[in-house]
């Protein structure tokens, strides 16, 4: 029978992750800081994925050659629209679903080839949390969190010792006899939480874990699993909609859509170059970027007395610097900023601008779009624009 005696303290449950250097998977290139965590160790990998489901007469595409490593002790945030194959990824990982193609390696075990006792046995290694939280509603908050011991084998005393341990890590020592009926939304997602951590796992699967939570309690869930990261040196592989929710939790993301990857990296590299139109769509919700009354009055090309419109990226130390002010003043033109965000994204400033040109300058457009690249992320003539009346 498995034993739990001498229960750990939560926060001694990991040993310190170790480092070793590992290949570099993003799209974008990484900052300094960025290849740092790089060095982190590959805990999951997954190796030109693929799986189809079957509907009726039609095959329906999941996912098709996915590759990403998942590396040890870090979050990382797999986000896309309804569709884009996101929970049959997550799936995969558990071995809930079984790729047709690629591998999946959870340090270093492949998860297709586990019988259902390997698989049994890979699952008391991750943990699970869920959107609509799946607690049993004829158990406590201690009894939800104490079925996984339960299930193990443990024994009562040292059942007892870990869940009060984990309902005081997730905030919850107060609710130790509340059935689910008498819980808020975010005090059932801790519970949640709490039970996916009662197996001392080394890796947590989030399946939209904040989706049915309001904003506030969004925030506090998310912090939540950031001191749960720190504390424990747990590996966290989330998946979202929300691109507010990578921002504020994740150390590297990847874009789904339609089942492929259209973009991967560092959270700060992708805010600041999105290189996919599915991301730029999706960073509307954290950075708005062309204002709908705007878009309706650009034309592709230029048209007597319109404005060339430009969208201007900026990140780190580039979004201190006086850009528009050294553009008016070193060429004498005067730019009008229509519209423009800036997000603190891990301690990393990005932001974007919509800048908007006068009709006829002294110095050629591509000069000045020139100019403007080399003191800034990126640059793009979105269009032309006439004054609004």
């Amino acid at each position: 029978m498995p034993s739990l005696s001498r229960p750990v303290p939560v926060a001694r449950l990991h040993g310190p992750v170790e480092a070793a250097p590992a290949p570099q998977a993003a799209v974008v290139t990484p900052t300094p800081a960025a290849a740092e965590n790089d060095a982190r160790l590959p805990l999951i990998r997954l190796r030109a994925l693929n799986k189809s489901f079957q509907t009726g007469t039609r095959e329906v595409v999941a996912l098709k050659d996915v590759s990403i490593d998942v590396r040890e002790g870090e979050i990382l945030g797999i986000i896309g629209r309804s569709g884009a194959g996101k929970s049959t990824l997550l799936r995969c990982i558990n071995g809930l679903e079984r790729p047709q193609g690629g591998e999946v390696l959870v340090d270093g075990t492949n998860v297709s080839r586990l019988n259902d006792a390997g698989l049994a046995a890979l699952r008391q290694r991750i943990g699970m949390i869920f959107q609509h939280f799946n607690l049993l509603s004829s158990r406590t908050a201690f009894g939800n969190v104490a079925l996984p011991l339960e299930l193990a084998g443990h024994g009562r005393a040292e059942i007892e010792a870990r869940v009060s341990e984990l309902l005081e890590l997730v905030g919850l020592a107060d609710k130790h006899d509340s059935y689910p009926a008498r819980l808020s939304g975010g005090q059932k997602q801790r519970v949640g939480i709490a039970r996916a951590l009662a197996t001392a796992p080394r890796i947590l699967l989030c399946d939209e874990a904040t989706s049915a939570l309001d904003p506030e309690t969004t925030r506090q869930i998310l912090a939540l699993l950031g001191d749960i990261n720190r504390k424990l040196g747990l590996t966290i592989v989330l998946i979202t909609h929300e691109m507010a929710v990578v921002r504020d939790l994740c150390d590297r993301m990847v874009v789904l859509d339609q089942g492929r990857i259209v973009e991967q990296g560092p959270v700060a590299e992708v805010f600041a170059r999105p290189q996919s139109e599915v991301t730029r769509s999706l960073l509307q919700d954290v950075l708005p970027d062309l204002p709908a009354a705007l878009a309706k009055r650009l034309s592709p090309v230029a048209q007597p007395g319109s404005q060339p419109l430009l969208r201007v990226r900026f990140s780190g130390a580039a979004a201190g610097e006086p850009v528009i002010a050294e553009l008016a003043r070193r060429f004498d033109v005067p730019a009008s900023i229509l519209h423009g965000a800036i997000e603190i994204i891990k301690d990393m400033p990005v932001g974007v601008l919509i800048l908007a040109l006068p009709a006829t300058t002294a110095q050629p457009l591509a000069t000045l779009i020139d100019y403007l690249r080399e003191r800034t992320t990126s640059v793009e003539l979105i269009g032309h624009v006439l004054p609004a009346h």
